[in-house]
């Protein structure tokens, strides 16, 4: 159904000639995006633009990528950063220069980098390690960009806010809470999303 949403929308604005494709990717796995990226290969020969938006949010327990590493990290971070290296050689062929856009989020402002214990192994919270998934997201983003303009890449990095948006990114791949508090507690965050956030569309 959200395909069909979508390819409507893009015949709407699009033109006759414009098309959406539905392609499989998982971020938390890099054998995926390793397929994805030779897929995408084989059926165009550049990228324009890649927006890094998928995550997860809040995963109340500690969990693993199918690669070992820690959920959100794997997923919101290191996911993003093994796509973008996979389709580098398409964006670096888009005529005006490919386009990286890295989704940020206020939780970056409070995130911080544990380098000895960048999984979580030891010390887990669900926000914790999602604030530094999305702060190790901004300094990719940048350092990104410093590589394009120093190595003369036909290749522009920069992040977007998308403003508090209201999307399903707490439930998406999350164990459910394992208490009754902490699942009154997450209602909660939901709840209040829905009332003063703005809609994904407008973010």
């Amino acid at each position: 159904a959200a395909l069909d949403r979508l390819r409507a929308r893009v015949a709407e604005t699009g033109g006759a000639e414009a098309r959406a494709d539905f392609m499989m990717l998982d971020l938390g796995s890099l054998r995926s995006i390793a397929a994805f990226a030779q897929a995408l290969g084989e059926r165009t020969d550049r990228l324009d633009i890649l927006v890094n938006n998928a995550g997860l949010m809040g995963a109340p327990r500690r969990a693993q990528t199918e690669d070992g590493f820690e959920l959100q990290f794997g997923t919101n971070y290191l996911g993003h950063f093994a796509l973008t290296g996979r389709l580098r050689p398409l964006l670096l062929r888009a005529p005006d220069g490919g386009r990286v856009v890295s989704v940020a989020s206020l939780a970056a402002w409070r995130g911080r980098l544990v380098f000895d214990d960048l999984q979580a192994r030891h010390r887990y919270t669900p926000f914790g390690a999602y604030r530094q998934s999305k702060l190790a997201n901004l300094i990719f983003a940048l350092e990104l960009d410093r590589l394009a303009q120093s190595g003369g890449w036909n290749l522009h990095s920069l992040a977007a806010h998308p403003g508090w948006a209201v999307t399903d990114i707490m439930a998406s791949r999350v164990p459910e809470a394992p208490n009754a508090a902490e699942r009154a507690i997450r209602g909660m965050v939901r709840a209040i999303f829905r009332l003063m956030g703005q809609s994904a569309e407008a973010g």
